[in-house]
């Protein structure tokens, strides 16, 4: 079963947030499991926050101590079993346990923002991840992945920056994150987004973004599975 992983050595680029938005996507495919590996543990404490309001979780959130590298990838090894799907938040540091967890995945999403700045950092993640696949000696596919962009309209910035990403030959998911206060707020309550107090039309569109996403990466890696 695939192993999807978020990293990006830089903090603060929305990893947990994407990995939290794929997640409640794919559980409508089939059965989940996030690995926080974040020291923050974010996810963590949203899943906390459903337990103690008593709401239904729909996939596993499985804890990783980011400093037991080992531990980590027993973890991960032990989910693929059990699920169709496995997503994996790194913190955003290049450690041992972002090595073992790479050798482990499917598919590697980089979330940036976009910004001219973050395409450089992200760079840094490209050569993390093609240096794993060096050690692990096979394919490590991955994708940037254009995250808290314009929820109106596709502005010059992000459309400049896809056509860089397109000239240089990095692989981008066509489809970004957009900008949504109900992204945002996920992690105050422990909600997802069909349990917001919203009006209609931003539950709907922040669905759709969601959705939208998550099938961008499930055809991606079915692509890369028939290659």
């Amino acid at each position: 079963m695939p192993v999807i992983v978020m990293m990006n050595p830089k903090g603060g680029t929305g990893k947990t947030t994407s990995a939290l938005l794929l997640a409640q996507a794919l559980s409508k495919r089939g059965t989940v499991a996030i690995v926080d590996c974040d020291r923050n543990e974010n996810i963590l404490r949203w899943r906390k926050s459903r337990d103690e309001l008593g709401r239904e979780l729909l996939f596993d959130v499985l804890a990783a101590p980011a400093e037991n590298a080992e531990g980590v990838m027993d973890i991960i090894i032990a989910a693929e079993q059990d699920h169709d799907y496995v997503i994996v938040d790194l913190e955003g540091v290049k450690t041992q346990t972002a090595t073992f967890a790479l050798g482990r995945a499917h598919f590697v999403l980089v979330p940036i923002k976009p910004s001219s700045m973050e395409i450089a950092l992200a760079g840094v993640a490209v050569q993390h991840i093609k240096g794993t696949s060096r050690v692990f000696q096979r394919d490590l596919p991955f994708a940037i992945l254009l995250n808290r962009t314009n929820a109106a309209f596709a502005t010059h910035r992000e459309r400049q920056l896809r056509q860089d990403l397109e000239e240089a030959q990095v692989p981008t998911l066509p489809v970004s994150i957009m900008q949504r206060e109900a992204y945002a707020n996920m992690f105050e309550d422990g909600e997802m987004i069909e349990e917001m107090e919203l009006s209609d039309s931003a539950r709907t569109k922040a669905v759709e973004n969601r959705d939208a996403y998550a099938d961008a990466v499930v055809a991606m890696i079915d692509g890369i599975g028939r290659s």
